[in-house]
């Protein structure tokens, strides 16, 4: 706001307003700047390149799975890290995409309720589902008012479509496994 602030008042252009770009998660920072802390008053565009509005089964993955950087048997585990950070709770996918070995599809913060998910922290999984949610509700208020009905920001999600995602994870033996279909 207050570097827009001054660009205004160096050019002239009273009626600037900001084009943010985001990729992965800066985009959900976006939308949560647009959305929840008002900023879709001073944006006109946002641009998101490969942000999981609705989440990541990656980030399942991460969690359920760990992650280890390395060569041979030099390497690091980030395990502990990345099921610390609120930012991959947010990464989580927000649509029933979790496939226990009895069956049917579960949210994440579900299966982790259920114990279906051993290593998904349930409340920091809520809590990153509340995040999604207050996006979206902030999103649907402000959608009521005529300003921002016509002066709202654009937003431009740039997807490939050429690339395999997952779309659901599977639980079998404790193991989790992601998959191309949902």
């Amino acid at each position: 706001r207050d570097w827009l602030t001054a660009w205004r008042g160096q050019t002239g252009a009273a009626d600037a307003r900001l084009v943010l770009i985001g990729h992965s998660m800066g985009g959900l920072i976006a939308r949560y700047f647009i959305e929840c802390l008002g900023g879709w008053e001073i944006t006109r565009t946002l641009i998101t390149l490969g942000t999981p509005h609705r989440g990541s089964l990656n980030a399942v993955g991460f969690i359920e799975n760990g992650m280890k950087k390395g060569v041979g048997p030099f390497g690091l585990d980030l395990s502990p890290l990345l099921r610390s950070c609120p930012s991959v709770y947010q990464l989580l996918p927000i649509y029933p995409c979790v496939v226990p070995e009895t069956g049917g599809l579960l949210r994440v913060t579900e299966a982790a309720q259920a114990g279906v998910l051993t290593h998904v922290d349930p409340v920091r999984s809520a809590n990153a589902r509340a995040f999604h949610q207050e996006i979206r509700d902030a999103q649907a208020a402000n959608a009521k008012t005529e300003k921002y009905r016509d002066h709202g920001p654009t937003v431009l999600p740039v997807v490939g479509i050429e690339q395999p995602t997952a779309q659901s994870a599977r639980v079998v033996g404790g193991r989790v496994t992601l998959e191309n279909s949902h």
